[in-house]
């Protein structure tokens, strides 16, 4: 399976995202899949940048009420990255641990052009 692509753009704050994976025009049931997203500065790079899984608190929820993927990533997380353009790969592994590529593209962390005065 070629995995599809689909380019990410993000802010340096709270970053929220839903996709639906569907089968045959529904959305596929997650239930008993895993998933993993990372990001790095390039395809063959060793460094990670940022990597959310769908274990407890992994950034990944599966089978959410709206969306069957849903990114949620705390504004911490995000500040800590530096704003450029990364790669990143979406995989799925089901029960029997086959793995599914799902998505590929580019991740770009966009900085806040905002700058308040610092509080007296």
């Amino acid at each position: 399976m070629k995995p599809g692509v689909y380019n990410i753009v993000a802010k340096q704050s709270d970053w929220t995202l839903g996709l639906n994976w569907m089968d045959d025009g529904a959305p596929k049931d997650l239930a008993d899949f895993t998933a993993a997203l990372v990001v790095r500065y390039k395809a063959e790079s060793d460094t990670v940048v940022l990597a959310l899984t769908s274990e407890v608190d992994g950034g990944i929820t599966l089978d959410g009420e709206i969306f069957n993927i849903e990114f949620d990533v705390d504004e911490a997380t995000m500040k800590a990255i530096k704003a450029g353009q990364y790669v990143y790969d979406l995989e799925l592994a089901d029960g029997d641990g086959k793995s599914y590529p799902v998505l590929t593209g580019r991740f770009t962390v966009e900085g806040s052009t905002i700058r308040l005065p610092p509080s007296p």
